[in-house]
């Protein structure tokens, strides 16, 4: 995937959709950047050479998903519901 840093960023976590991160807001920037370092997302410096690492290496894409999904598993309302109820 192609994205902005911004809420989508979940939702493509939750996926396992290897992406190339755009920061586009400020207050963007601390969290694309841990999501980075652990290897959940590559943000983009230069998108033509971005793009041709990645798209050239199917492990990385493999690992780039595999740590986007341990990132967010998409369970949260049902986590927060069974800590709510107890």
């Amino acid at each position: 995937a192609i994205g902005a840093a911004g809420a989508t960023t979940w939702e493509r976590c939750c996926l396992g959709l290897p992406t190339l991160l755009f920061i586009t807001a400020n207050n963007q920037k601390e969290i694309a950047n841990n999501l980075e370092q652990l290897g959940a997302v590559k943000i983009v410096k230069n998108f033509t050479q971005d793009f041709q690492v990645l798209s050239n290496n199917f492990s990385a894409w493999k690992k780039m998903s595999n740590h986007a999904q341990n990132i967010c598993d998409g369970l949260g309302s049902n986590k927060i519901s069974a800590l709510l109820e107890g």
